[in-house]
């Protein structure tokens, strides 16, 4: 019998976070709300039946997680819940090795592993031009060096991915990923910028004083890494998150209907142009989904899609204002994760608009 995972995640989400009133404010999703999560197969969505997963195409995945951060309103446990299945699927069972997949993939399913991906580094984001953070050989193995920011579910995890410098080859830098466990002499955790949005996610900072791995730890080929996982990752990230919006988007018409007791008098146009609106985005979805992650037609709808949801937003802040109602501050945090969502990698964006721009 195939399970309905939309209507599970939401059921799951009415049951396990609808009644935290102050999920917005939490530094960390509880350990309780996570293991039920893994109970309940929230987790095993990304991993091969093989690994104990149960599997499920990408438009079943962000319906679901529509569902469920339409009900937690709130979007930062929807990326939490979408990080971890893109660490397991996109990242462990697309570039690990057989033993890295055994290894990884039914403790990422069962909840017992918590992974994160570390890129970004202090004052020059994701750039790969700028990027600094290196690994030396040692013996069999490597050592690394170098300082990280921004990491997403930093603190809680148990292993992460870094991408560091292995060679630079006629100016240019060749990056590997490492597999690095929490623990590890020389790793240390430090503040990795100002991120006071998308809560229960967490975020922190790491220095790598000489970290020792093995050989083993390398995921996927040497000097590969950008091109395997810095460059695809914003997309692919961007498409199944797709759920967080439009559920985020769901949520904050839910709550505005609720503010005004249902009574949008003269405004009932502007909310219906609003939910044409999300539907329209959905529909643009659809059309992502169908071309593939990585593919130059998602990677233009992704682009509009960005830019429509930035309007939505500022449309529906024109009308919250114009009904006159308070937003309680869960739902006051809803719309500010909402807002600041759109400008996450603007800078990215900006190079792929100009790019399209010179190309026309």
């Amino acid at each position: 019998m195939t399970t309905d995972w939309p209507a599970r995640a939401k059921a799951f989400a009415e049951k396990h976070l609808a009644p935290l009133t102050d999920i917005h404010e939490r530094d960390a999703l509880p350990d309780a709300v996570w293991q039920a999560m893994a109970d309940e197969g929230l987790l095993a969505l990304s991993t091969p039946e093989e690994f104990g997963g149960s599997p499920i195409d990408p438009a079943t995945q962000i319906a679901a997680v529509e569902g469920f951060v339409r009900a937690a309103r709130n979007v930062g446990v929807g990326s939490i819940w979408q990080g971890h299945l893109h660490n397991a699927g996109f990242v462990i069972n697309r570039l690990g090795t057989d033993e890295q997949r055994r290894r990884y993939l039914p403790a990422l399913a069962r909840g017992e592993v918590r992974m994160a991906v570390s890129i970004s580094e202090p004052k020059v984001g994701a750039h790969p031009k700028h990027l600094t953070t290196r690994a030396e050989r040692d013996g069999d193995g490597w050592r690394l060096y170098g300082e990280k920011s921004y990491l997403t579910q930093g603190p809680q995890a148990t292993v992460i991915a870094v991408l560091a410098i292995t060679s630079v080859e006629k100016g240019v830098k060749r990056y590997s990923i490492f597999l690095v466990p929490k623990g590890a002499d020389g790793l240390e955790y430090v503040p990795g910028g100002n991120v006071d949005f998308l809560k229960p996610s967490s975020h922190c900072g790491l220095k790598l004083n000489g970290v020792s791995v093995g050989a083993d730890a390398m995921l996927g080929p040497e000097g590969e890494g950008y091109d395997l996982l810095g460059k695809p990752m914003r997309d692919h990230e961007d498409l199944v998150n797709l759920g967080s919006r439009f559920g985020g988007f769901a949520a904050e018409l839910d709550a505005l209907k609720e503010a005004c007791n249902g009574d949008l008098g003269e405004h009932g146009a502007a909310f219906g142009a609003l939910v044409a609106g999300r539907d329209g985005l959905k529909a643009l979805a659809g059309l992502a989904v169908a071309a593939g992650p990585g593919s130059a037609r998602a990677e233009q709808l992704l682009l509009d899609i960005r830019n429509r949801s930035r309007a939505w937003q500022t449309d529906y802040g024109a009308l919250v204002e114009a009904l006159g109602v308070a937003l309680t501050p869960r739902e006051a945090s809803l719309k500010r994760d909402l807002d600041k969502l759109g400008d996450l990698a603007a800078y990215v964006q900006k190079i792929r608009l100009e790019r399209l721009a010179s190309g026309w």
